[in-house]
């Protein structure tokens, strides 16, 4: 009789539960002071203006869901890096990478398992969170509305620690080294942004007229400054009848389509880890195919912050010194030496 094919295993997932056990209290410690201390600021504040229970309830939430569309951002953004490098931490070296290799488990198994517990772990610490600052509310201001307002809070911290998770373990199948995962992780979410900025300041040099704040690149492509900048356009609240607008969780598209293209990253990430050689640990660059990519993306960056930086110098050319000049020197002394060779000859 055919074994079935599995894809989760219980013993790796209660392994990585115990292991990262400080993870999972420390992340839900953190959430616990930010999220719930401010359930009961608010309500002490709300209650000494002596508004209503329902307008109690509405002001809090909306402080809630306020906050995980900026600062959340930004805790999901570290959450999912440290994450993806505690729970693929065994790839970056070479026994644990080759002790994880010999188990008879599939990789396709390994992975997924793995995928899950830091997305499990991650649930699981919003729920705490979540019930803690629904008992918080309970004695001033806790109605039907809360819990809504509580699950429109925690579906956008989900959606979001799912693309910033994905994007790190993404990384974490492409390099054998820890030190370069957060490295990457950083290039790959303000890659837009940054390209953006180094190129319209370089042509607004070069090129006579140009505005530098126009956009290059799509800003999308640096998920979490888009989705700070975007904050404050979604529409979530009707503030004239203190409840939800209609149609808020079809408002949260941009964090349904980011999780997805995460969702995405993951899949791709799985299909390098099957194809991955394990004792590529510890190298900067784990997949063979993908070196020269690297060498010339990092040739390519390197050219544009050189090009940023003699741009900025010439800016004003009263301040250009020798040692500015000196990049010169490796084009124009070649070229007048080749020059007078031609002469001589």
């Amino acid at each position: 009789m055919r074994s079935k094919t599995s894809f989760f295993d219980r013993a790796i997932f209660r392994q990585n539960v115990k292991r990262f056990w400080p993870l999972w209290i420390a992340f839900v410690a953190i959430e616990l002071l930010v999220c719930a201390v401010g359930c009961v600021g608010g309500n002490l504040r709300y209650i000494l203006t002596g508004q209503s229970v329902a307008e109690r309830a509405f002001n809090v939430g909306e402080t809630l869901i306020d906050f995980q569309l900026n600062v959340g951002v930004i805790m999901n953004f570290v959450a999912g890096l440290i994450f993806a490098m505690l729970i693929y931490s065994y790839l970056t070296n070479a026994r644990s990478a080759g002790a994880f290799a010999s188990l008879p488990i599939r990789r396709e198994t390994m992975f997924i398992t793995n995928y899950l517990s830091g997305l499990v772990i991650f649930i699981c610490g919003i729920v705490v969170t979540g019930g803690v600052c629904l008992l918080v509310q309970a004695g001033s201001c806790l109605t039907a509305s809360s819990v809504t307002y509580v699950l429109v809070w925690a579906l956008i911290s989900v959606l979001q620690f799912i693309l910033f998770y994905s994007i790190a373990v993404f990384i974490s199948m492409l390099t054998g080294h820890i030190a370069v995962t957060p490295l990457l992780y950083l290039v790959i979410n303000f890659l837009g942004a940054a390209l953006n900025a180094i190129l319209s300041t370089v042509l607004s040099m070069l090129l006579y007229g140009y505005s530098s704040s126009g956009i290059i690149l799509p800003s999308w492509m640096s998920p979490a400054v888009y989705m700070l900048a975007r904050s404050n356009s979604i529409s979530l609240f009707d503030y004239e009848a203190y409840k939800l607008a209609a149609g808020a969780f079809e408002n949260l598209s941009m964090f349904y389509i980011y999780a997805a293209a995460g969702i995405v990253l993951a899949v791709f990430a799985l299909l390098f880890y099957r194809k991955r050689r394990m004792e590529n640990a510890t190298d900067v660059v784990a997949v063979n195919a993908l070196r020269p990519v690297f060498k010339y993306c990092m040739t390519f960056g390197c050219a544009l912050l050189s090009d940023l930086r003699f741009s900025v110098s010439c800016w004003d050319i009263g301040k250009l010194t020798a040692r500015e000049l000196w990049p010169c020197s490796h084009y124009v002394l070649p070229a007048e030496r080749s020059s007078d060779i031609s002469r001589q000859r």
